[in-house]
């Protein structure tokens, strides 16, 4: 017999559950990482709490203009104000090498924020703590390389938080 003929119901199905699949996680609410719903009665948002210059702050201010969202550094042109608080990060080790030396490190960032009004300083989005945290191993003799990684895996961090920070205010403002 002949073999894709006998696999064309299977792909046929295959095809069927991916589209299925696919307009599910639509309807629930799930977005792909940075495509955001935000209101323009967000625009221009004033971003405070940070220093401008920080990963973090860069990264929600790439993401805020890439959904559409100004940002401001001008209080009085801001319609919306994302308060950021106790941004802060860490570094702990998790396992030790034969020598009682580190071997593997958690980083981890953590980030409180609240959306509000400027004009009426009511309340958008109420606060949020969010945290992450990733682990990384370390390889004898690589002292460079895990400094470079190390930077990787914290702007990931902040990627992540400002992705969930979007979510949280796209979701909240529904």
């Amino acid at each position: 017999p002949d073999m894709r003929r006998s696999n064309s119901p299977w792909r046929s199905g295959l095809v069927w559950i991916t589209v299925a699949v696919a307009l599910l996680a639509g309807g629930c609410g799930f977005h792909l990482r940075g495509d955001y719903a935000l209101p323009d009665r967000i625009s221009p948002v004033r971003v405070t709490g940070v220093d401008r210059f920080s990963g973090l702050y860069r990264q929600l201010e790439r993401a805020f203009r890439s959904s559409g969202v100004a940002v401001t550094r001008d209080t009085q042109s801001a319609r919306a104000v994302l308060e950021l608080s106790g941004y802060a990060g860490g570094r702990f080790v998790t396992a030790l090498d034969d020598e009682g030396k580190a071997a593997e490190y958690e980083l981890s960032r953590q980030v409180g924020f609240v959306l509000k009004d400027r004009a009426t300083q009511s309340v958008l989005v109420p606060y949020r703590q969010l945290d992450s945290e990733r682990l990384y191993s370390l390889e004898p003799d690589t002292g460079f390389g895990k400094t470079l990684e190390r930077r990787e895996i914290e702007d990931e961090l902040d990627a992540e938080l400002v992705d969930r920070i979007l979510l949280a205010i796209s979701l909240g403002l529904r």
